[in-house]
């Protein structure tokens, strides 16, 4: 089968905007909770106060993403955020919304416990009253997650949303995978959502022993005594790498299997059936589990759970081991996401392998007991190899994991400019104010043939609902040129003549620097 890569990530991660900000919080040691006691979330709930939370979860554009404003002020948050997700992942492939519409394209989204679902609809599941014109059940299902982007988009593939547990996602990510080796589709949308807007729930957990009331997470640690609820939206552009336009990284295999304990409780897992998955997985692909330098655990902060899952790694990837085994989790940073969990992880992974080097685990101050010399947390700024994988654990018994290696064409997207010749870099976004936010950004990044190229794929043709447009030029790192942003008037028609002496000597001379002219000349 085809090489499958991960070609464009959309998403938000608690009080983090965007994936170039959650990054910067993760190799800066960041933690991410808030306490939203202001907000009156506990209510008359004597459940934990603080939350990792998702800045923008009120935000959506409806009218860029085709929804009445009826039904947008309705539908569920996890939907709104899939949906514009959904819409940044296309983006951040290096495509314009145009470039894939009507293609056969395919959407899986996941979603795990819908707040908004359990605190719009009456305890017996009748719906409350609503001022709006639309039926909060309309908004509310989850059903329609998957469909409404494929709807936008006008995509041909299936559409598919899953409800289940928090390792679910990858089952979805896995039918991702095979469909788009098999050249079943030209892609697929695969993402999840986690907002926490009722703490109804968290009085649920909390009588199962999961939260802590402290303001941070634990994971790996002795002392772990439960996790703290996270929002978290993340959803990723899946392609062959032969037609993919970038590369996060590669999906070597994936796993997953519901293997629960029928002697213990329904959270608990067989080790046994753990280790043989695991096994059987690396055997699939041809690799040794001894190849895998990083591993990104499924740690709730839980001890008892993070005992058995390290059993389990420590079994597998430890025992014919050289070098320690790198391992971590980015519930230190974020607290735990529930249904979007495993991309969290996922995407601290491919960070890793983008940047070289392993963002840390926070707050671990001694270490599970079951971590011996051949595991070892990753509790500075790490360098990594080229293989890593990421394990979840579901809320019944379930399990999977995903190995990741590092893209081939990864150094294209880094490469600084190597010769004089200018570039150009297109600009395009809702209103004037964001076009000169992208401008200022682009003026604090490198600059690459890649940037400016992926620029100019997504921003080549006409965006609808993109109001404001701009162009820079750039001679390496010296501004040559900026136009004025443009709002979408019409454009006056300009007449060029080109007179005698117009071919002036400096011309050629500046055209032998394309080697195309050169050779030719």
């Amino acid at each position: 089968m085809a090489k499958v890569v991960i070609s464009g990530i959309g998403g938000s991660f608690p009080n983090c905007e965007h994936l170039e900000e959650f990054k910067e919080a993760l190799y800066q040691r960041t933690n991410l909770i808030t306490d939203v006691q202001a907000e009156e979330w506990t209510g008359n709930l004597k459940v934990p106060h603080y939350l990792g939370r998702d800045k923008n979860y009120l935000d959506f554009d409806h009218t860029l993403l085709s929804i009445n404003y009826n039904l947008a002020n309705t539908m569920d948050k996890m939907t709104k955020s899939l949906i514009r997700y959904g819409y940044t992942a296309i983006l951040d492939a290096g495509y314009s919304p145009s470039d894939v519409r009507g293609r056969n394209i395919n959407v899986y989204m996941h979603t795990t416990v819908s707040d908004d679902e359990s605190r719009n609809c009456g305890g017996t599941g009748t719906l409350k009253m609503s001022n709006s014109k639309v039926p909060i059940l309309l908004g509310v299902t989850r059903t329609m997650q998957a469909n409404r982007i494929s709807a936008y988009f006008d995509f041909h593939g299936s559409s598919e949303a899953y409800q289940g547990s928090y390792d679910n996602v990858f089952e979805a990510l896995k039918v991702a995978y095979e469909d788009v080796a098999s050249g079943k589709c030209e892609g697929v949308l695969v993402g999840a959502s986690n907002i926490c807007v009722n703490p109804q729930p968290s009085l649920e957990y909390q009588a199962l022993g999961l939260l802590t009331e402290d303001p941070m997470n634990r994971p790996l640690d002795e002392n772990a005594n439960g996790y703290i609820r996270s929002d978290s939206t993340v959803i990723f552009f899946i392609q062959r790498e032969s037609e993919a336009r970038r590369s996060y990284a590669e999906i070597v295999n994936i796993a997953s299997m519901y293997i629960g304990d029928r002697l213990g409780t329904f959270m608990s897992r067989d080790e046994k059936h753990m280790i043989k998955l695991l096994e059987d997985t690396y055997r699939q692909c041809g690799l040794k589990p001894t190849d895998i330098s990083y591993l990104e655990t499924g740690s709730w902060a839980n001890k008892v759970l993070d005992t058995q899952e390290l059993n389990v790694i420590r079994k597998v990837f430890a025992e014919k081991r050289v070098d320690p085994l790198l391992i971590g989790s980015v519930v230190g940073n974020t607290g735990f996401t529930e249904g979007c969990s495993g991309l969290v992880g996922m995407v601290k992974a491919i960070l890793a392998l983008r940047m070289g080097i392993i963002a840390p685990t926070l707050h671990v101050d001694k270490p599970n007991s079951a971590i011996d010399e051949k595991l070892q947390i990753v509790q500075e700024n790490t360098p990594v190899k080229d293989y890593v994988a990421v394990n979840v654990l579901g809320l019944y018994g379930g399990f999977s994991h995903v190995i990741l290696k590092k893209p081939e064409i990864k150094a294209r997207s880094i490469h600084p400019l190597q010769d004089n010749l200018p570039r150009i870099y297109l600009m395009a976004a809702r209103n004037i104010a964001d076009v000169e936010t992208l401008f200022q950004k682009l003026n604090s990044v490198e600059r690459s043939k890649y940037l400016a190229a992926t620029m100019c794929n997504v921003f080549r043709k006409e965006i609808k609902g993109y109001m404001g447009r701009c162009y820079a030029i750039y001679n390496n790192e010296k501004k040559i040129e900026v136009s004025l942003p443009y709002e979408g008037n019409q454009r006056p028609v300009w007449f060029l003549f080109s007179g005698m002496g117009s071919q002036w000597q400096a011309m050629g001379k500046d055209l032998m620097k394309f080697p195309i002219f050169a050779n030719a000349i």
